[in-house]
């Protein structure tokens, strides 16, 4: 079953770009929660653009910051996204 209806999807780099719009599609294809990873302040109206949009199409949706140039960043978005929605499928 390749449908994302009822999954917990985390995106790194979903602010806006190819990112948002990968967001926005899953939440119209039935996602239960989308994480939306977004780098820095610079980003950050973006992600919630993208958080409100996902969620008008009725998924839950979170942002999440993050610099993802360690291993510890990482960890840290992934328990961060796991706290706040569930264990991304």
């Amino acid at each position: 079953d390749h449908s994302l209806n009822g999954k917990t999807v985390l995106i790194a780099g979903g602010a806006k770009n190819l990112g948002g719009l990968i967001a926005r599609d899953f939440a119209r294809q039935g996602a239960k929660a989308i994480v939306i990873h977004y780098n820095s302040a610079a980003t950050q109206a973006d992600a919630e653009a993208t958080v409100a949009a996902v969620q008008a199409a009725g998924s839950k949706a979170v942002a999440l910051q993050g610099d993802l140039t360690s291993a510890a960043a990482m960890e840290r978005l992934f328990a961060d996204a796991v706290a706040a929605v569930g264990r991304p499928d």
